[in-house]
């Protein structure tokens, strides 16, 4: 019935495109015909070859990366659609197709083999977003004006849009600004998070819940440089390469036949580090609850409230679930896998709620596992988890050494810090040790 439906809506929008140009189609024939007698009967009219442009010309077909089933059945549409451009290249100028994904093999493009790739390479680099000095020059009214509502200079303005909106990276060489996102902001002159407001985001809070993904699993990433280049399935394809290829991650460094990717602006950070405590939440009550109190915890330095913020989401882990996902967290971290999956979950349940936080820290002797942020106030971090409740006296002693032999408090005058004890079998903060 879905599939049917979307037809119809195709067939609509190609009779629309005729109607436009004065010619009339058969509505009672298959869309791909329809498309067909479209490009002849427009070339044919005005005596000149046509041109083609598609935007996200496969995007209906990433809304279900859950379900292989629909995914294949909208494939097989939306290839028997496209195919239909091949088979009129005699009447074509020029055909751009600007796709969400690069899922060649399941269909789409399959048939459309003379197609270029542009978007990563160097000299179009900078075509699929602004780039900051198109930002400066199309737009000094709107920076003016932003800067004014924020008590920003136009400088320091440009340089926090840089933080929250740029970033994005597909040639390994030129930075550029969500378009979206930066007309927005100077619509509402707020630094916000507008990339959540878009289908994009809803696609992969989908894929977040249904892989059971942690956000930590997709911090500077290392690949070939040829990772996204060959075509694969949708279902085949893995979790860093369907992200990079959504948006989600760019690249963030080039090296020698290597790209890393990382999530490009904080704006993405923020909104990808959200999913994770909403998808745990999702099945157990609403996220607001846990995030007003843990706001106002972090507000007052009330660790009683803050221990009973972070219990509410480690509550709701579904740890058989998400273990999986813990085990194949970065290599470079010296955690086991039960810390490394408290610490994701807390770290990615701070983010979403909007706080500052930043995960391992560096002093000159060590590395702290959190530091937090937020009203004026910071913390660090240390988290422990233990299976034997006769050894948290010790562990908590451990952890105020270790605080203070690697000077982890050093470097933010008024911090405190928080050794936190997590029962492994019961997953929740069963002892706070505040140090100063």
């Amino acid at each position: 019935e879905g599939v049917e439906v979307l037809s119809n809506s195709i067939n609509d929008l190609v009779i629309a495109q005729a109607n436009r140009h004065g010619i009339e189609l058969d509505a009672r024939i298959p869309s791909g015909d329809l498309l067909s007698s479209l490009i002849t009967q427009t070339s044919r009219k005005e005596n000149k070859k046509v041109a083609i442009l598609i935007d996200e010309c496969d995007k209906i077909s990433s809304d279900f990366p859950d379900n292989q089933e629909t995914t294949e059945e909208v494939c097989r549409l939306l290839q028997n659609f496209y195919i239909r451009i091949k088979a009129n290249d005699q009447y074509l100028r020029f055909v751009f197709i600007a796709d969400m994904s690069r899922f060649a093999k399941f269909g789409v493009f399959s048939e459309l083999n003379s197609l270029i790739r542009i978007s990563s390479r160097k000299r179009c680099g900078e075509m699929c977003g602004f780039t900051e000095e198109e930002i400066v020059r199309c737009f000094p009214d709107y920076i003016a004006d932003a800067a004014k509502a924020t008590g920003d200079t136009p400088e320091g303005l440009l340089e926090r849009m840089r933080d929250y909106y740029g970033g994005f990276c597909f040639d390994g060489a030129h930075r550029l600004y969500n378009p979206y996102s930066v007309l927005c902001f100077f619509r509402e002159k707020a630094f916000r998070n507008y990339w959540t407001e878009s289908d994009n985001y809803k696609s992969i809070a989908r894929y977040f819940r249904t892989k059971k993904l942690t956000v930590e699993q997709f911090r500077e990433i290392l690949v070939s440089d040829d990772f996204d280049r060959m075509p694969g399935e949708v279902f085949g394809i893995s979790p860093e390469r369907f992200l990079y290829q959504s948006g989600c991650l760019t690249i963030r460094k080039e090296g020698d036949s290597t790209f890393i990717l990382d999530y490009p602006n904080r704006e993405v950070r923020d909104a990808m580090s959200e999913l994770q405590p909403r998808n745990i939440r999702s099945a157990a009550g609403s996220f607001e609850n846990p995030r007003t109190l843990l706001l106002t915890a972090l507000s007052k330095k009330n660790i009683e409230m803050l221990t009973k913020a972070l219990n509410s989401l480690l509550a709701d882990i579904p740890f058989d679930h998400f273990a999986s996902a813990g085990e194949s967290d970065t290599p470079r971290c010296e955690f086991t896998v039960r810390e490394r999956l408290y610490r994701s979950s807390i770290f990615a349940f701070l983010r979403g709620c909007g706080v500052e936080a930043f995960a391992e820290m560096h002093t000159n002797l060590g590395r702290s596992d959190l530091v937090v942020r937020y009203g004026g106030n910071t913390f660090v971090l240390e988290l422990k988890a233990v299976r034997e409740p006769e050894k948290v006296p010790a562990i908590l002693a451990e952890a105020e050494k270790l605080m203070r032999a690697k000077n982890y408090l050093v470097p933010f005058p008024g911090a405190t810090g928080l050794a936190l004890v997590i029962d492994s079998a019961k997953h929740r903060i069963t002892d706070v040790l505040e140090i100063t």
